[in-house]
């Protein structure tokens, strides 16, 4: 059953446009074995925020500066109560410039290219349409050459490159209108539309919907992790503008200290105590911990 997602009225859709991603703040870093060739690489993990989700959200990058593996998540504090499905019809060159993000979760769907998929070396990255297709090309192309060591096989190769031709001349005016769409049973995705409400985007068409027993089953979904107090957020509004990752403040300098007779000596305690103090706070702070690393970074 389709249930229509309106986001509601918002002071935010300069923060969503179709033409800017989201902004993002770093949050932590870590080193983490490399589940390729067990060398010790970067784990980063980034919070930023989509339309119509209240809660927290995190993008998680890993990069092995050894064997160059990389991957990529997308996490949320709790799980949504639906799911969503964005449909985005590219009609025009200009549509090719719009920010989206997939979830690992989310079933990609190109029907006029006949191509199905899910995660991939695109998925959960801030990325314009036109760069989508350029990673999906690529990804192709490097798993091709793993998947079919004889390279010496000429129709498929043949067929490869006829598959990659149509693919990249999705770029080209007289092979639109097409339609790109992402099924998203977790609504962790996200494509950004020209309006203030998306139903106004004649481009682009948001529907949530409730999952099936297939879904719940293969995302593994425990309904104790559900979070209930999203599903207003999701259905009705994008969110809000104190919800925006901001870069932590500044510390606040101490005012100069005004030079009498007895400042060499004011000023000599006044340093002891605040190292003093600075020990006392240190001591207080709980250790941190990662079970498959060491923290580099914590903000």
């Amino acid at each position: 059953t389709g249930i229509n997602a309106e986001y509601g009225q918002t002071t935010m859709m300069s923060e969503f446009s179709a033409d800017r991603a989201p902004r993002r703040a770093l949050r932590m870093e870590v080193t983490k074995k490399c589940s390729a060739c067990s060398r010790m690489g970067r784990s980063k993990a980034f919070q930023t925020v989509l339309p119509g989700v209240h809660n927290e959200v995190f993008q998680i990058e890993f990069k092995c500066p050894e064997c160059g593996f990389a991957s990529a998540e997308v996490k949320r504090d709790g799980i949504s109560p639906i799911g969503r499905l964005f449909r985005l019809t590219v009609s025009a060159p200009s549509e090719l410039s719009r920010f989206l993000l997939h979830a690992p979760s989310a079933l990609v769907s190109l029907e006029s290219v006949e191509l199905e998929f899910e995660g991939g070396a695109t998925s959960a990255q801030f990325l314009t349409v036109s760069d989508m297709l350029d990673g999906i090309a690529a990804d192709l192309r490097e798993h091709a050459s793993v998947i079919s060591s004889d390279l010496s096989q000429q129709k498929s190769r043949l067929a490869l490159e006829a598959f990659l031709q149509k693919l990249d001349g999705l770029k080209q005016a007289e092979n639109m209108p097409w339609t790109l769409s992402f099924r998203d049973p977790l609504n962790m995705s996200y494509i950004g539309s020209r309006t203030v409400r998306h139903s106004d985007d004649n481009d682009l068409h948001v529907e949530d919907f409730e999952r099936t027993f297939e879904d719940e089953e293969r995302h593994e979904i425990d309904v104790e992790t559900i979070d209930e107090s999203t599903v207003k957020a999701d259905e009705m509004h994008l969110v809000t503008l104190e919800h925006e990752p901001q870069p932590e403040p500044a510390e606040e300098q101490a005012p100069p200290q005004v030079a009498t007779a007895a400042a060499p000596a004011v000023a000599a305690d006044a340093d002891a105590d605040a190292a003093a103090a600075a020990a006392d706070d240190d001591d207080d702070l709980p250790p941190l911990e990662v079970d498959d690393g060491q923290i580099l970074t914590s903000k």
